[in-house]
């Protein structure tokens, strides 16, 4: 089947035959349009809320009128009205069809190798061996169940315009009940994937990611095979607690990395703009409509291969040394469907995942460690006040100290102490003697002088912990001994 667009879907989930609050919301709406007094901020949300209701003929004649009612953007208005619908209406207007497998058996390396061609054809991919990578991935949502954890794969630009919509939509026609959404909120996403078992591929995920977080909680659960939520639902007039399945296979489309949680259970496709020089194929399904019967043929094979080979994927233990503890894991069901397909692909597999990740974006704490770090490592001490430390942490230009406060105020000494209080590191009084006072202010105040501040070795387990890779130098602030 052609992948699902979710969005469609949902606009045309108010359909239904008329109810009483269906009719309602045309005469609420149409009442509002025909005025032109300004509407107050309560009086927007009441008619998003009751265009969210409308049938999907009524809303699409009237969306522009609304759009111009409200005063918003249209892609804020839309992502307002999408979660404003109710979401028992998008679980009744989709039906997923499952694909029937291929009758004859298949062969593992000669599909794999298809599909990886046929991404090829239409993806300009940064690194060559990111088709390969995502052919695996594929093949994978076709066999999810069979593992404890399944990674999320991420395609993300540095800008606009790289090919990101293209390898979702070709990937959405390989994968397994593939489903596409442009805009989505966590009541939306966790409901589809407890009800449906889709992939789920969610583009341009920067546009809207932060004002739905909760999505991203939804997303890290389903990164395990018992991942969940709990959520309030109506039974029988009252609201009891519900538990919605999370787990299944999600890719997304961003600019930009995404925060460490989700980049930790991700595989990452980088895209660039392609050199004027590659010619790719055209993916224009209303116009070459053979290519959904070509992309239908190979979903088909995958499943049939995969579950053809589902016990000799399950049952090999591959060896993921050399891989970090969370990218062992993202890889380890890649590295065993490949196993099952044959030598060829294992070699594949593992060339694939030695492919350097993009730098994880820290958070701040970790960004934090890090800076610590680099500073007692560019200073060359053992301790430091803290009124130095604070000085330090604001001339580092590329982290966010020297704008922690509302984006304009430097980090300050109480801040410090909060961040810290995460890793159970607290300022203390410390004594430093005439060698550790010429180290950092040039000169003696007296021969054992004692001030509040740190020492390296309280953070040092720290560092092991959460920090990969040496320390740099970097730029300190000159000695301020009138301070001391």
């Amino acid at each position: 089947m052609p992948d699902v667009n979710l969005n469609q879907l949902i606009a045309q989930a108010a359909a239904s035959p008329r109810n009483p609050e269906v009719t309602a919301a045309i005469e609420y709406v149409t009442r509002i349009l025909s005025t032109e007094e300004e509407l107050s901020d309560d009086s927007r949300r009441e008619l998003i809320r009751q265009a969210a209701r409308l049938p999907a003929f009524e809303f699409e004649s009237l969306r522009e009128r609304l759009i111009a009612r409200t005063k918003l953007r249209s892609a804020g208005f839309d992502r307002l009205v999408l979660a404003e619908r109710p979401a028992e209406l998008v679980e009744d207007a989709i039906e997923v069809p499952e694909d029937e497998p291929w009758r004859e058996s298949v062969d593992g390396t000669n599909v794999l190798d298809e599909v990886s061609r046929t991404l090829r054809r239409f993806i300009y991919f940064h690194h060559d061996t990111d088709a390969d990578a995502l052919a695996l991935w594929l093949a994978g949502t076709h066999c999810y169940t069979l593992f404890s954890i399944f990674p999320r794969a991420g395609f993300i630009s540095p800008a606009e315009e790289c090919g990101k919509s293209t390898a979702i939509e070709l990937s959405a026609h390989l994968a397994r009940r593939g489903m596409t959404a442009e805009s989505l909120t966590p009541s939306v996403a966790f409901r589809i994937i407890d009800s449906y078992h889709p992939t789920l591929f969610i583009d341009e995920m920067d546009t809207f990611i932060e004002q739905v977080p909760d999505l991203n909680g939804i997303l890290n659960s389903g990164h395990k095979h018992d991942g969940f939520v709990w959520r309030m639902a109506k039974v029988d007039d009252e609201f009891v607690p519900e538990r919605f399945a999370t787990y299944g296979p999600v890719a997304y489309g961003r600019i930009g990395k995404p925060v460490p949680t989700l980049f930790s259970r991700s595989l990452f496709f980088r895209m660039n703009r392609k050199p004027v020089s590659v010619n790719l194929d055209t993916l224009d399904v209303v116009q070459r409509p053979q290519l959904l019967e070509e992309f239908k043929q190979l979903r088909r094979r995958l499943a049939k291969w995969t579950d053809d080979a589902k016990d000799a994927i399950k049952l090999h233990v591959p060896d993921v040394s050399g891989l970090s503890n969370r990218k062992a894991n993202n890889w380890l069901p890649l590295y065993k469907i490949a196993a099952a397909a044959g030598p060829d692909w294992e070699l594949k597999a593992r060339g694939c995942a030695m492919v350097p990740e993009p730098k994880r974006r820290d958070s701040d704490p970790v960004r934090l460690l890090r800076d610590i770090r680099d500073v007692f490592h560019s200073r060359g001490v053992e301790k430091m006040p803290t009124f130095m430390l604070v000085n330090d942490l604001n001339r580092q230009e590329e982290s966010p100290w020297r704008r922690y406060h509302n984006g304009r105020d430097p980090i300050r000494a109480a801040n410090l102490a909060d961040l810290l209080e995460t890793f159970e590191i607290n300022p203390r009084l410390i004594s430093l003697n005439g060698d550790e006072q010429l180290a950092l202010f040039k000169s003696i105040r007296d021969k054992n002088r004692k001030i509040r501040g740190y020492e390296l070795t309280q953070f040092k387990p720290e560092f092991e912990r959460y920090l990969t890779g040496a320390a740099n130098e970097v730029d300190v602030s000159p000695a301020d001994t009138e301070a001391f």
